[in-house]
Formats: structure tokens, sequence, C-alpha cells
């Protein structure tokens, strides 16, 4: 054969082997990305959650959610509706790991770490004052953790967790904020280093430096609001965001009110979100509507991921972080309207632009 034709052959493998390399992520990511585009995120829309406060009774709600597409809650107490809330919320994340490349996988278990923290706190401080809580987290290595904590003592329960990494001396006071500081900060190093597709890492890294910030916001904000002393509100940083680096949160943290310090952030992309979600916690007397604006920015910062990583990792973060908010309005509105509170109770404290 012609050695001209024989180097054509080869090249044009080469090309082909190229072109499918590149196309690779496309293909993984393909069928995740269409069906979570597909479900969508319902209850996030102001129409459809003003839908639900229309529900006369628990059973109206019920009945409402339901009958949207792969939604299923069940149970007659508040207490059962949000466990089943919750339990929908992690097999979300279940079937989408499932589904997506698996080198996501680390992140999604990582991710359910991430959710489980508040059991997990609520179970080590309930622990350490002996008191006995029932507590049933979703994550593999909590349930594991807490199994084991169940037959110790005060002292083998804080060398356990040193041990694991989750905090870093065994002094630490049940009724300081220390403990949840230290766990926020480990289940926020471990989504950072969970290991992800390269075509995703960037996504990663900036989402956890974007929930750095909001978490550290959301500190110094409930520091101001209970009036903690300067040097106990510097002890609540969790490390260094995307843009609250450690100089800045020392500073905010000596402002001598909540207006003083948001306008510290100014600068930043924070700075207006929070401003107004300041005035309207003013206008209708409720300083909750300032941490509601918090979450308001992480939406938008997952909806921005995934525009930049469409159509990889991206929208596969803002379904599972939408999802998230999602169950956290349905069970705001059971609440209420197994309480029998009135639309204009329930309503401001929904989080709704998805």
């Amino acid at each position: 054969m012609d050695i001209i034709v024989c180097l054509a052959i080869v090249f044009s493998g080469i090309a082909v082997a190229v072109m499918v390399q590149r196309s690779l992520p496309y293909i993984r990511f393909a069928y995740p990305t269409a069906k979570a585009e597909a479900v969508g995120n319902p209850f996030l829309s102001e129409g459809v959650l003003n839908q639900l406060l229309e529900s006369r009774n628990i059973t109206s709600f019920k009945n409402t959610v339901n009958s949207y597409k792969d939604f299923f809650i069940e149970g007659e107490r508040i207490e059962d509706i949000h466990a089943s809330l919750d339990e929908y919320m992690i097999q979300s994340v279940e079937s989408l790991k499932k589904e997506s490349p698996k080198g996501l996988e680390e992140f999604y278990d990582r991710f359910i770490e991430f959710l489980d923290s508040h059991s997990l706190k609520s179970f080590v401080k309930s622990k350490i004052t002996g008191v006995d809580i029932d507590i049933r987290p979703f994550s593999k290595t909590f349930a594991r953790w807490i199994d084991q904590m169940k037959k110790l003592e005060k002292k083998e329960i804080l060398e356990l967790l040193m041990k694991k990494g989750v905090i870093t001396d065994t002094s630490v006071s049940a009724e300081s904020p220390e403990i949840d500081v230290q766990i926020d900060k480990y289940v926020l190093k471990r989504m950072y280093e969970s290991k992800v597709p390269k075509v995703a890492e960037n996504t990663k890294k900036e989402f956890v430096e974007r929930m750095t910030d909001i978490i550290n916001i959301r500190n110094i904000l409930r520091a101001k609001l209970n009036n903690l002393d300067v040097e106990k509100c510097k002890n609540l940083f969790l490390g260094e965001g995307r843009e609250v680096p450690r100089w800045k949160f020392d500073e905010m943290c000596t402002s001598k009110d909540v207006e003083e310090m948001i306008s510290r952030l100014q600068g930043t992309t924070y700075y207006e979100p929070l401003r107004q979600g300041y005035e309207d916690s003013k206008k209708y007397g409720n300083m909750e509507l300032i941490e509601i604006s918090l979450d308001k920015i992480l939406l938008r910062t997952v909806r921005d991921l995934s525009n930049k990583n469409f159509p990889f990792f991206g929208p596969l973060l803002k379904f599972i972080v939408f999802r998230y908010y999602e169950i956290r309005n349905l069970k705001v509105i059971s609440k209420g309207v197994y309480e029998r509170l009135s639309k204009d109770r329930i309503k401001p404290l929904l989080v709704t632009g998805g």
C-alpha cells in the first residue's frame, strides 16, 4: 500500500480517536442532565407555591404535592410528613448518583454528609450532655459513627470525633457553637476535596467556596443578633471562601450592628441581596428574611454555575441544591397548614427564584 495512503489512514484514525475522546464527557452527562432538566424543580415557583398555600388541610396539601411528577410524600403527623420529605431528598440524590458518571459518586456521598450534618450536631451535643435522642442519618459514614457513639461516654465520643478529624481537641463544649463550627468545617472540606471528573472540578470548587462564604456570613449575622462578643464571633470562621477572606470576616465581627456588618460587604456580590433582605426584615418585622436572602444568593449561584458548566455537572448540581430548597419550602408550608397559619404568615418564609 502506498505510504501516503497508509499515513492518511493512520492520521484519520487518530483524528477520530481525538474526536471520540472529546465527546465522551457530553455522552456521559447527556442522560442525567436531560432527566434533571425534564423533572425540574416546581416547588421554587411562586405560582406553584401559591397553589399549595391554598391547601385547606394537610390531606389537601399532600394530594397537591403528589400530583407532581416523581413526588410522593406520606404521613398524617407533621413529624412523619417531614421525615418523608427528608427521605425523598436523599432518594433524589441517590437516584441522580446512579445515573451520573461514576466519577461523581464521591461528591454525592459527601453532599449527603452535608445534608446530615445538622443531625450529627444534634446527636453529639445531646449525647455529651447526657441526653439520648433518636437520630437516623442517611450518610453511611455518619450512621456508622452514631452506632459507635451510642455505646460511648462523653470523653470517648470526643476522642472518636478527634480521631476521625472532625474536631481538633476534646475540650469542646455542647453549650458553645464550637461543635457546630467544627462539623461544618469537616463536611465543607470533604465536599471540596471530593474527586470529580475534570470537567466538573472548577464548578465543584466554586460551589463549596460560595457555600463557605454564605455560612460564614450567616454565622456573623446570628452572632450579631445574639449579641455575641467580637472574639467569640471570630471563632465562628469556617475558612476562606470565594469573596470573604479572614480579614474581612474579622472586620465584620467588629461591626456594632447588623446594618454595619452588611455595609462591610460592599464590593462583593453578596452586598445588594443582603441589603435588600435587611430592608425587608425591617419592613415586615421578621429578621428571618435576612437569612432567606442568603438562601436566594445560593440559588442564584448554582443557577449561574449550571449555565457556565452546561451540559455537564452544573445542571446536576443545580438540581440537587434546588431540590433541597424545594423540600425546605414544603416543610414550611406543611407546618403552616398543619398549624392553620395564615398565608401571609407563611409566604415570606419561602425561598423562590428557581
